[in-house]
């Protein structure tokens, strides 16, 4: 296990790690999709300011992946207090240096939120099918087994393919998540009845050559059609495939996961 205490949420430390290609197993989309990593070494110029991102940051390793934990500033070990999850799931074709560029990190500490987030890394076959599924399921399961985490508020999202992840995962697995938020991502429209009491939030632009706006439109209309009514979309009048970016910068997207909890 190895473990790298850092003054802050910045990932530009971490430059060991192999690139990882993800696609997806079961929606059958044939689009093929950019994966623009810069280097680390590239990114090594911070501000002051973005040094205060995070407190402390740990590189570590769960049943053979790896996983970069952050905690917030004010997270304390020992206390009686507990916090929110986040997990999130990577697109394809990137490594943990990565989640440097999606943002999350720093905007939760910029915009006054408190959340543990947990970033594991993916195996080639993607993140939408049960070999992935039982990693995530393990990895929350140390979390908060391990740490001083809400069970009651733990929450799903992924980026592209990450996207088709937590579509998966809300559909066959929700025992252990209170919302979903897939971005840029898709799923299997037949699974839009195991949805209906699922509070999800969908985000895509509107022309992403990369992963089709439809994909997530069938989703979120398959959902309806089923009865339910706790799906929202976003569509962003944007090219490009990075939705995430705006959606991770939002205040009202983490007031919105903070709004559920499990019973």
């Amino acid at each position: 296990m190895k473990k790298i205490f850092l003054g802050c949420g910045l990932l530009f430390m971490i430059s060991s790690l192999s690139l990882v290609g993800c696609s997806p197993s079961e929606t059958g989309s044939s689009e093929a999709e950019e994966s623009n990593i810069e280097s680390v070494e590239e990114n090594q110029t911070t501000s002051e300011s973005e040094t205060d991102a995070v407190e402390l940051v740990q590189q570590l390793e769960h049943d053979g992946h790896e996983y970069l934990l952050t905690f917030p500033k004010e997270y304390a070990p020992d206390s009686d207090d507990t916090w929110p999850l986040i997990v999130f799931l990577h697109q394809r074709g990137t490594n943990i240096n990565f989640l440097e560029n999606i943002g999350m990190y720093k905007a939760i500490d910029q915009l006054g939120y408190s959340f543990v987030t947990v970033s594991p890394q993916g195996d080639t076959n993607g993140w939408d099918n049960e070999d992935s599924a039982a990693q995530i399921i393990n990895l929350v399961e140390e979390m908060i087994a391990s740490h001083q985490i809400d069970a009651s508020r733990v929450y799903l999202t992924g980026a592209s393919f990450g996207g088709f992840g937590t579509w998966y995962m809300a559909a066959h697995h929700p025992e252990l998540f209170a919302a979903y938020a897939p971005i840029a991502g898709g799923g299997d429209p037949s699974t839009g009845s195991k949805l209906v009491d699922r509070p999800i939030w969908v985000f895509h632009n509107d022309f992403d050559g990369s992963i089709r706006l439809e994909q997530s439109q069938e989703m979120v209309d398959a959902v309806k059609e089923a009865g339910g009514e706790n799906v929202k979309f976003t569509i962003y009048e944007a090219d490009g495939h990075d939705a995430w970016t705006e959606t991770y910068n939002n205040p009202e997207f983490y007031d919105w996961l903070l709004s559920h909890s499990l019973e």
